[in-house]
């Protein structure tokens, strides 16, 4: 009973890092995409200018 309790023990603690994981990599591609949408802006008003 107490190695089962350790493992369930060890998958929340597994299950936990991996969501921070995500957590860290979703936040890293939210700044990205920001960026990359003014990018985007910013050509389109270089393309506009020269109309």
């Amino acid at each position: 009973m107490i190695k089962n309790r350790e493992s369930a023990a060890r998958s929340r603690a597994r299950k936990q890092a991996y969501t921070m994981e995500l957590e860290l990599e979703l936040n890293y591609l939210k700044e990205d995409n920001s960026r990359l949408k003014q990018i985007v802006v910013s050509g389109r008003n270089f393309v506009l200018f020269f109309l």
